[in-house]
């Protein structure tokens, strides 16, 4: 692994070190149980709303044509200094949501200080592709850059040291990187399997484990303290056109599968798994969709992946659910396509709804049209720091836009 040249990350971000640490945006465990008891009997009140990024991509005539930018959210991290760093991918080019179009783009931190002001862009690389980042916790993360002809980049950034990047030996481009205790579980694009390739903290590779890929595609995994990975997937033929079997498949630290449950899930459509969180008193908390009819499902496992229950969470003119955080008290937080605040208990029944404040988008015509929530996580003193994008059409004198926020809200429970 080599030092990063591009990037003086360590500099960067001390010299964008600024803000108020009275107010310091401290994570916290969010299955501490202090936590759930308070957000259990009503809604956070906003303490802020901060804009981190702006995009707007504006329709053109032939003759008009002149590069846009595109600003992509892409990851969150809480170096533990007080403040919130906002990974975004930056494109410009003709067309600059279309890959293949020659432009240049490049992914950085944007940082926001306690009070919710934005501060420095701190630069991560320059590179076609980079943008697949994950919060590693303590204030590391990692970033995942582009893959050709079987190597990709894997750029490693310390809280308190220089960023430094290994080329990973990838025979399949990656999907979906996650941590996986100390090391890295990377989802691979392999025609026919599913391919799982798990790294240590350098990028080398310890295991590989392959499985038949059901019909819908779908992958859930999460790691138990002791090393071990259970692994969430569709399985088998369909029935009745949109049911298929769920299955818990246990690894061991060699990636060995030693265990398989058959997960009965039967509700209003075909179970797709799509999220697994471990818990801290033990097991996992897996999320999903029912495919046909929609809406969702949450389900508990313990460690080797046996069922112990689970609910249908369907809320009538709810949309779908995007993000959930397990509490610690069984329950968990969620959002859904509105961009509201859901909180429910260990038996998945509505303690709650929270609709955002609404923001005004601008002049008349601006109508805000779509929310997307990214991130939730806990912070000290029972406050909340959610990060997503809101998007609205701007029918305007100069012609229809396209434009995204790119936003934080502090919330505090009291």
């Amino acid at each position: 692994m080599r030092p990063l040249s591009t990037l003086g990350w360590a500099a960067a971000l001390a010299l964008a070190a600024t803000g108020a640490r009275a107010e310091a945006l401290t994570p916290a465990d969010a299955q501490d149980p202090a936590f759930a008891a308070a957000s259990r009997a009503r809604p956070p009140a906003l303490v802020w709303h901060a804009e981190a990024e702006r995009e707007e991509i504006r329709t053109q005539t032939p003759r008009e044509r002149a590069p846009q930018r595109h600003a992509g959210y892409r990851g969150l991290v809480l170096p533990g200094d007080g403040r919130a760093l906002v990974a975004v991918f930056e494109r410009e080019a003709l067309d600059s949501l279309a890959p293949g179009t020659p432009g240049k783009d490049a992914l950085y931190f944007r940082a926001i200080d306690a009070a919710g002001r934005p501060g420095a862009r701190i630069p991560l690389g320059n590179g076609p592709g980079y943008g697949m980042l994950i919060d590693r916790g303590n204030g590391a993360a990692a970033v995942l850059g582009r893959w050709r002809d079987g190597t990709v980049p894997l750029v490693a950034i310390a809280a308190h040291g220089p960023a430094r990047e290994t080329a990973l030996k990838l025979a399949y481009k990656p999907l979906r990187l996650e941590t996986n205790g100390t090391g890295f579980l990377v989802w691979l694009d392999r025609a026919g399997p599913f391919h799982l390739e798990r790294l240590d903290g350098e990028g080398r590779a310890q295991w590989s484990f392959e499985y038949p890929r059901g019909h819908y595609g779908f992958l859930a995994t999460a790691a138990r303290a002791d090393g071990f990975t259970l692994a969430v997937l569709n399985e088998g033929p369909l029935k009745s056109g949109i049911l298929q079997d769920v299955a818990a498949l246990l690894l061991d630290r060699a990636g060995r599968r030693v265990g398989k449950r058959k997960l009965e899930l039967s509700g209003h459509g075909g179970p797709v798994p799509t999220g697994l969180h471990a818990l801290k008193a033990g097991g996992f908390l897996l999320t999903g969709f029912w495919w046909g009819p929609g809406g969702n499902f949450v389900a508990w496992l313990d460690g080797d992946g046996r069922l112990l229950r689970f609910h249908s969470v369907t809320l009538g003119d709810f949309v779908e659910v995007q993000s959930i955080l397990p509490l610690g008290d069984e329950g968990f937080l969620a959002t859904d396509g509105k961009g509201q605040l859901l909180r429910f208990d260990r038996d998945a029944k509505l303690l709650w709804r929270f609709a955002r404040p609404a923001r005004p988008a601008g002049p008349p015509g601006r109508e805000e049209h779509e929310v997307s929530v990214y991130d939730l996580r806990v912070l000290a003193g029972n406050e909340l720091l959610l990060a997503g994008a809101r998007t609205w059409y701007d029918n305007g004198a100069n012609g229809r836009a396209y434009v995204t926020s790119i936003f934080l809200e502090r919330y505090r429970f009291d």
